[in-house]
């Protein structure tokens, strides 16, 4: 077999798996075209900038509730951005994307590897290709979306942990696992959800119980001090300021007297029927949702994807072939047994928590290596290596990528204009719409921001640290320096401009940015 030439050393294994997930996440990323997905016109480019800028704390919600978010990995893209051509910038987050499918390749190893006489090699090549095909994660790649390059530390953590009774394993394996699961809670809260799975690990493997629990409290240890490393300022900040770690978000815990007390959360997908561990799987097969205004019941992108439809079919074969099989509990000590139990608590966690497929891309790309696992179980040798070359074709067949927002690519990034507009003074800029606050690096560096749309941050009738802000910013900034951006053509929404007796001037100016053209106004009071 070809696979078998091309992967038949451990080094080859993982120099094909590294060339492999690359080419293929910039194929989808240049192929594709610039994205402009809603958060990066939102939050993505506009909190680095403001933040760098030292203008962040003067701005007032510039992004709304996602203002607020830890904006540490958002840095380091943005930074890329504003230093390399458009496609060196893509290249360079794509091949930090890629990172998640290369550890993946290294977890379907640990399954099925090595063993060149039953194609060991082979078949955890075949993994990790139902790794890679990951609808929801391809459609990330070379976007400013970071479910893809947080997945990094959530893999190489699962891995670590598969792989702790190893001989070769790190001697704190544990708590090195700990400390990536806290580090990528930390950048994305979202990430909690494969820390709450995590401890399922120690469930299995051939340790002592007891080795296994200072295991699980290393665990945790781990994970308590990289979440405060890594966030742990950041929540600082916003405690001191509001007096909620996590504003606005579960405001209904914290009770900050700057925003109602209720949870803030993204509701559109969450889910409260048992049943949906399996529709779900069912529509990403077939394709539809739930709901006849979605394209896909957990996206607004339409992905379609067999393997999960495959893991449940495994597991029922497995089931079903247990009473047969000798040794029965043997399966206890395998430590890929941990790797299921984990992705069983992961799923229903992400679930009923968030139901946002974006969200679960970690897992998505690790069912690749769930199947693995089951296909194992189910059969071996040659028998093993077919039944997952027929999954591999079947998945290829059916899988589809969606896709966000692009245009077409040029030698700038098209959400920022080639030269800011020029203002005078220190502006105060009401930004009238959403998603608008991208604009603000096409704008004057010194500039001010305030989210006027009186939406889930409400700055038109409370009494709060951030309605107080404005009302002292308006008595201190000249008149000249008030304005308001509008889109071109649409009516203006100017109630959060009323609240406060101002009104839009009748002098206004045109500027382009991302293939649209946007008004900014005189502010009169």
């Amino acid at each position: 077999m070809r696979i078998k030439a091309l992967v038949a050393t451990r080094a080859g294994y993982t120099a094909t798996c590294v060339v492999a997930a690359i080419v293929t996440t910039l194929v989808f990323a240049f192929r594709r075209g610039q994205d402009v997905n809603w958060d990066q016109l939102n939050y993505h480019l506009s909190v680095p900038f403001l933040l760098l800028q030292g203008t962040f704390w003067d701005s007032i919600a510039p992004a709304g509730i996602q203002t607020y978010l830890n904006p540490l990995v958002l840095i380091s893209q943005y930074l890329v951005i504003r230093a390399l051509p458009p496609l060196a910038a893509v290249t360079t987050i794509d091949v930090a994307q890629a990172m998640a499918f290369v550890i993946a390749g290294r977890i379907c190893l640990r399954i099925a590897g090595p063993d060149p006489g039953e194609g060991g090699y082979a078949g955890a090549f075949l993994g990790f290709v139902l790794c890679v095909a990951s609808p929801m994660a391809l459609s990330e790649a070379g976007t400013t979306i970071v479910d893809l390059i947080t997945a990094v530390p959530v893999l190489l953590a699962y891995l670590l942990l598969l792989t702790r009774d190893d001989a070769s394993a790190p001697r704190h394996a544990c708590v090195a696992a700990g400390l990536l699961l806290g580090l990528a809670a930390g950048l994305k809260v979202s990430n909690m959800v494969f820390a709450i799975g995590a401890p399922a690990f120690f469930l299995t493997g051939p340790a002592h119980p007891r080795r296994r629990a200072s295991g699980a409290a290393q665990l945790v240890l781990g994970g308590v001090v990289g979440f405060m490393i890594i966030a742990g300022w950041w929540h600082l900040a916003l405690w001191r300021r509001f007096h909620n770690p996590v504003f606005p978000y579960f405001n209904n815990i914290f009770r900050s007297p700057d925003s109602p007390p209720v949870a803030m959360r993204d509701k559109n997908f969450v889910t409260h029927s048992p049943w949906s561990m399996l529709t779900y799987p069912y529509y990403w097969l077939v394709g539809g949702s739930t709901t006849p205004i979605r394209l896909s019941p957990a996206s607004e992108t339409d992905p379609k994807d067999a393997r999960f439809a495959f893991a449940l079919a495994g597991a029922l074969a497995v089931l079903a072939l247990a009473p047969f099989r000798k040794r029965r509990l043997a399966v206890l000590a395998r430590p890929e047994t941990g790797l299921l139990l984990a992705c069983a608590i992961d799923y229903p966690v992400w679930l009923y928590t968030f139901g946002i497929h974006r969200y679960m891309v970690p897992l998505e790309i690790l069912c690749g290596a769930v199947v693995l696992v089951l296909a194992d179980w189910i059969g071996t040798g040659l028998w093993r290596a077919r039944l997952l070359l027929v999954l591999v074709v079947l998945d290829l067949a059916r899988v589809h990528v969606g896709t966000w927002q692009r245009l077409p690519w040029q030698d700038h990034w098209r959400t920022i204009a080639t030269e800011p507009l020029v203002l005078p003074g220190k502006p105060l800029v009401f930004l009238t719409f959403a998603p608008s606050a991208f604009l603000a690096l096409s704008l004057p560096a010194e500039a001010r921001y305030v989210d006027i749309g009186c939406g889930e941050i409400d700055l038109c009738a409370a009494d709060t640290t951030l309605t107080r802000q404005l009302r002292a910013d308006l008595d201190a900034v000249p008149q000249f320096s008030l304005y308001a951006v509008i889109p071109d053509g649409h009516p203006p929404r100017i109630i959060g401009l009323t609240a406060y007796k101002l009104r839009l001037g009748e002098q206004c100016r045109r500027f382009a940015v991302a293939a649209k053209v946007y008004l900014i106004c005189d502010v009169l009071r």
